[in-house]
């Protein structure tokens, strides 16, 4: 089975599962955010945090080169962004609200998937404390956190690595035909141009119906069926590039159900 077939099968499950079981996840309703508008389908997102095997408390060594990674899960689009003791160390706070005004009075379906790393090539003393992945969908608020304590006299010259780094991108999304949808591709250091490609390689330009936008995400003003499939969000700069992968799936739910006559009965299986 190729990696797209099961990348959407997986967010088809998670689409329905809602929820993954995450340790020290923390859920805050968001007194400001109004749900009202019953064309825009919500489900709060989830949270899923994974550092190394042991999540509650984990110690490191001055100088150590780090990784985590975040999975969140939600309707409509999640901003993701990392904190260190409530202060942001990745990633901000602000939501944009482009999709759902280009979408206004349509129905949405916005299932996505999202993945966020934060990657450190060098830590220090000031590595201690509360590290929080934060998923905001609009909806709620939820966290994962990680205690995490750094030891050693070594003191870094710098934390974050100089090569490219995407910090946050859609993996998987669903939406309705004719929608507008954005793809996150959000750029985790500095001096680093996006640009995004379809899976043979090919660039992604405005006249083909793709719009790359200022902070590196993809538009996608009018989703088709033909547009289904993977892409790639490409991140370049003088010490090299970076890519992550993303699935786009257009559904249609106005396409009429099968009748059934004629057809084989597969009940009998």
């Amino acid at each position: 089975m190729n990696t797209c077939l099961l990348l959407l099968l997986s967010t088809l499950a998670l689409a329905q599962s809602r929820f993954l079981l995450a340790p020290s996840v923390h859920k805050h309703v968001d007194p400001e955010v109004s749900v009202a508008d019953t064309s825009l389908l919500v489900d709060p997102p989830s949270v899923s945090f994974t550092a190394h095997s042991n999540l509650t408390s984990t110690r490191f060594t001055s100088g150590d080169e780090l990784s985590f990674y975040c999975e969140a899960v939600g309707t409509p689009m999640i901003n993701v962004y990392w904190t260190l003791n409530g202060k942001i160390v990745q990633g901000h706070r602000r939501r944009s609200n482009l999709e759902r005004l280009r979408n206004e009075g349509k129905v949405m379906i916005g299932q996505n998937v999202v993945g966020s790393k934060l990657e450190l090539e060098c830590v220090d003393e000031r590595m201690t404390g509360t590290l929080s992945c934060v998923a905001d969908n609009g909806v709620e608020i939820v966290k994962s956190s990680v205690q995490i304590s750094t030891t050693g006299a070594h003191e870094c010259a710098r934390m974050r690595p100089a090569r490219p780094q995407i910090g946050t991108w859609t993996k998987s999304r669903i939406e309705e035909i004719g929608n507008s949808a954005i793809f996150q591709c959000r750029k985790a250091s500095a001096g680093v141009s996006i640009r995004w490609e379809n899976d043979e390689g090919k660039e992604l330009k405005k006249e083909d119906g793709f719009v790359v936008l200022p902070n590196g995400d993809l538009l996608i003003p009018s989703l088709q069926w033909e547009m289904m499939g993977s892409y790639l969000c490409v991140a370049t700069s003088e010490e090299g590039e970076e890519r992550q992968e993303t699935f786009v799936f257009p559904t249609d739910e106005n396409a009429p159900e099968p009748s059934g006559d004629g057809g084989q009965d597969y009940e009998e299986y």
